[in-house]
């Protein structure tokens, strides 16, 4: 994502303008893109409502490994990761947090 996607996405997240994302609004987050993706409405998101996803994030995520994700798997993946994107322990993320992760996870793929 760019840096303008990035703030796009942390703005949609951060639903009391505080600056800051929570965990609750992680997880709401969370649960209204998963309801975006899943355009067949199954309930589930597979490989291909995932295109242009990171296969090994949607691995990690698939916890039962039965090549799709359900609404709880998307949802604890997004607590896992909102742990690994606050590095000062605050509690909250801040878009300097989230834009320096990004960069860290794009540097590790290539």
């Amino acid at each position: 994502l760019t840096d303008e996607q990035l703030r796009a996405a942390f703005t949609a997240a951060d639903t009391n303008r505080d600056g800051h994302v929570d965990i609750d609004e992680a997880i709401a987050d969370a649960i209204l893109v998963f309801a975006r993706l899943d355009g067949n409405r199954d309930g589930f998101l597979t490989l291909q409502e995932l295109p242009r996803h990171d296969p090994e994030r949607i691995r990690r995520a698939d916890r039962d490994g039965d090549g799709k994700l359900s609404l709880g798997e998307v949802a604890a993946d997004r607590v896992y990761e909102f742990f690994l994107v606050d590095t000062n322990r605050n509690g909250v993320v801040t878009f300097e947090e989230v834009r320096i992760y990004s960069v860290n996870v794009r540097n590790a793929r290539k």
